[in-house]
């Protein structure tokens, strides 16, 4: 027995944790913004314990059954099982939301093909998904690392929201706190597969309410010095609306002169066999390099890129994938790092 004396109810209580926590997970957005996030707690960690109690309680039973078939008695294997199991899901959990609380700051240095102009110290974030658990106080963090980098120039690459725009608390002191982030050339963003849903409106007037230029299939010049193209994301949940749609890329290179060298911003890396040598510098995110094992070895097989820095010829354009800034759902990693990126462009 796991528990002595408790196994109907605890089987009965494990076992109905995932269809609970999905229910709350994927209704949440009903409630009101303040007993969402504490509703999003609790599906959040019921999902957790499922998760993890299942895979050891799977790893239990099979351990009885080769004591069975090598005829050995499992009985004293059995008494302590279930608080084996307690334990080591408990081990992993808590050191998932500690490593979260952990923004480290990743530096890369890039050559572009073309001239820049000197040195361009750029900072990159990505899926800092607002208005999921704990997000906006985790942005504090974020800016505050942001600044610290004193950079010229950042980029969002995407997912800066969380589905649902509602969900976040205070945007007012949320956009002034984005308004607050340093930098000499300006912020600019890309949507992610996140940044969509029926309240995409509000989420780009958010955006340049707090300082930051989101570019839909568009390019600017930064100080004559380079080009930001920022593109839509091709699988939007939910949808943005009938005028945002990823557009074919010859159709925006008829629009650019690439003058000056190009840095995209293009938050799915599944699309960087689209950029060629017109290009300098790919930055994505969505990936977050797994979040939790053994995500990691899924998103390592999915994509050509979901981690790091990536060049697989000279004349190619570099590519650089963050594991993100913030998370997805529970403020919990355990296979990648949140993080702030700092590029030393030449």
């Amino acid at each position: 027995m796991y528990f002595p004396s408790l196994d109907p109810v605890l089987f009965g209580l494990v076992f109905a944790l995932f269809p609970i926590a999905s229910v709350i997970t994927f209704y949440s957005h009903r409630f009101p913004v303040k007993f969402k996030k504490v509703v999003d707690w609790i599906g959040g960690i019921f999902m957790l314990v499922f998760m993890f109690s299942f895979v050891f309680w799977l790893i239990y039973d099979v351990g009885r059954l080769i004591l069975r078939c090598f005829g050995n008695n499992p009985t004293l294997f059995g008494k302590y099982g279930g608080f084996a199991v307690a334990i080591l899901t408990a081990a992993l959990i808590i050191p998932g939301f500690i490593r979260y609380l952990k923004v480290r700051v990743v530096r890369y240095k890039v050559d572009l093909c073309h001239d820049i102009g000197g040195n361009l110290n750029a900072v990159l974030i990505s899926d800092v998904h607002l208005g999921a658990v704990n997000s906006e106080r985790h942005l504090r963090k974020i800016v505050r690392i942001i600044n610290e980098q004193d950079p010229d120039v950042v980029f969002i690459a995407g997912d800066t929201f969380n589905n649902n725009f509602f969900a976040i608390t205070d945007p007012e002191s949320t956009s002034a706190l984005l308004r607050s982030i340093k930098s000499r050339y300006g912020v600019y963003a890309c949507l992610g597969n996140h940044d969509a849903g029926n309240t995409y409106h509000y989420m780009a007037d958010f955006l340049e309410k707090s300082g930051i230029k989101l570019l839909n299939d568009e390019s600017v010049d930064v100080a004559g010095r380079f080009t930001v193209l920022g593109r839509i994301d091709p699988e939007p949940m939910c949808g943005f609306d009938e005028d945002t749609v990823r557009c074919d890329i010859k159709t925006i290179e008829e629009k650019m002169s690439f003058d000056l060298p190009v840095i995209v911003l293009d938050h799915n890396p599944s699309k960087i066999r689209e950029y060629d040598s017109k290009y300098d510098l790919i930055l994505g995110g969505h990936t977050h390099h797994g979040q939790m094992f053994p995500g990691n070895l899924f998103t390592h097989m999915l994509f050509k890129v979901d981690y790091g820095y990536y060049r697989e010829r000279s004349d190619l354009p570099a590519v650089i994938v963050s594991s993100g800034a913030g998370v997805w759902a529970m403020p919990y990693r355990t296979a990648s790092a949140c993080e702030v990126v700092v590029i030393d462009i030449k």
